[in-house]
């Protein structure tokens, strides 16, 4: 409701700022410490069930704690290594295994590139250079060699000329399948593929990490343990925001922290 009347937003769509300004309208309304926390736990429970991934204020400090980042926020190197491998293997199902390079590279650019599902989806081709192995996203360069690239490659050859993404143009790199008719999806009133959408990514991820036969892990288990490996590269503090898109120099303190006392815990 405090959306509604304050900034129009529709609630999957929240920024920082709008978690920041809705916290500052609760402290106006001068309540209780307890209702605070109840509204602050039910603000993180539904940003958490949703992976809407929004760095948390710290303002008020005497009502808001970040969550401290353990080793099962993270995915390990054996369980990454053992998720690449399964998806990599066919399983006979058409729709599933006609989207393997697709799924790959997606997967590849959450672990290895940091990026969100959210993110993921409004990548146009404009922002991809094939020849150059690049994308330029949110006035950020990333360095596509190796496995990304090739599966970007491999996927794009998937899709009928007719319904491909247009080089530099707006269209959407990752297009919509339809599993009923086992073809990729195309928007004829706009006259492009169908973009692929945040929540089908979040659900091919819960669906390759249960066929991996792994624990329950997301697009944020991935996220972390990238930007961990920043955070542990010794790596500017300012130029780790700026390439993760990160809003506050608080955001990195669990991280840097995890990384001092934690990161050998079992």
């Amino acid at each position: 409701m405090w959306l509604d009347d304050s900034v129009k937003k529709d609630l999957l769509n929240i920024e920082p700022a709008h978690v920041t300004s809705y916290i500052e309208h609760l402290t106006e309304k001068k309540l209780s410490n307890a209702t605070m926390q109840r509204h602050l736990s039910a603000l993180n429970q539904f940003l958490a069930f949703y992976e809407i991934d929004v760095e948390y204020p710290t303002e008020p400090a005497e009502t808001y704690q970040v969550t401290t980042l353990r080793s099962n926020d993270f995915i390990s190197e054996q369980e990454m290594h053992r998720l690449l491998e399964s998806m990599e293997r066919p399983i006979d199902s058409a729709a599933r295994d006609f989207l393997i390079d697709r799924n790959l590279a997606i997967v590849h650019l959450i672990r290895y590139k940091g990026l969100r599902p959210k993110e993921i989806a409004s990548i146009n081709m404009g922002m991809i250079n094939l020849a150059q192995s690049t994308m330029e996203f949110n006035q950020t360069l990333y360095k596509l060699s190796g496995k990304p690239i090739e599966h970007i490659r491999a996927y794009l050859q998937t899709i009928e000329p007719l319904k491909q993404p247009r080089l530099h143009s707006q269209d959407p790199l990752f297009v919509s399948y339809n599993n009923r008719s086992q073809d990729y999806q195309y928007d004829y009133d706009r006259e492009e593929p169908k973009r692929l959408s945040t929540r089908s990514i979040q659900e091919m991820i819960k669906d390759e990490v249960k066929l991996a036969g792994l624990r329950k892990l997301s697009a944020k288990h991935l996220r972390n343990s990238c930007i961990l490996d920043h955070v542990r590269s010794g790596q500017d503090e300012k130029e780790v925001l700026h390439y993760f898109h990160l809003t506050h120099p608080y955001s990195l303190h669990r991280y840097k922290y995890y990384k001092d006392n934690l990161q050998d815990e079992k």
